[in-house]
């Protein structure tokens, strides 16, 4: 049986992130923020444990969102000393962007400027561009044919107050008709 990936973003992430963001923030508490993003981190899967690093990171750099993410950006050129690993160091920038996804709704402009800034970090470990600048394009996929279509965006309208609602209100795929969404009372309208 093959080893859980959740193996592979072991210690040495928190590790990175600590050492890149005192680099070019000095006041940030590198050993406390080490002590909690280590507390049950072995007990966590993949997603858990980027999500994890995000709170914790939230809780030690300033409370100002935009100075918080202003320092996060500057610091992923910082050198981190540590073996990220190959086929994991696309996922360093995992708890940079989960924080920004759990704090930044109130910060429109930022939040996409950071977003987008970091799904287009390249992958400094292997000299290509990571995983997330490649799942936010459609480059390489059955939809970048010089005869295909783009997928289409719609906008979900609920048809019943209790329905489930993509908290965007939009979801973007190729798939759609009832099989898409099951018995789930969305209506589907065309997005303009």
């Amino acid at each position: 049986m093959a080893e859980p990936l959740k193996n592979q973003y072991g210690q040495a992430i928190p590790r990175a992130i600590a050492n890149m963001v005192h680099a070019v923030y000095p006041a940030f508490p590198k050993k406390q923020f080490l002590r909690d993003a280590l507390d049950g981190y072995e007990a966590l899967e993949l997603m858990p444990r980027g999500h994890h690093i995000a709170h914790v990171l939230h809780r030690h750099l300033p409370e100002n969102f935009e100075q918080a993410v202003g320092i996060l950006l500057d610091s992923v050129d910082a050198p981190h000393g540590e073996d990220i690993g190959g086929s994991m160091a696309a996922f360093l920038f995992l708890p940079h962007t989960a924080l920004v996804a759990h704090y930044g709704l109130a910060y429109f402009e930022a939040s996409m400027r950071a977003q987008h800034a970091l799904t287009q970090r390249g992958d400094r470990t292997v000299g290509r561009q990571s995983s997330h600048g490649k799942f936010l394009s459609v480059e390489g996929t059955p939809w970048s044919g010089p005869n295909r279509a783009q997928p289409k965006a719609y906008k979900y309208n609920a048809t019943s107050i209790h329905a489930p609602l993509p908290r965007s209100g939009l979801v973007h795929g190729a798939v759609s008709g009832p099989a898409a969404f099951g018995n789930s009372n969305l209506r589907k309208l065309p997005f303009e």
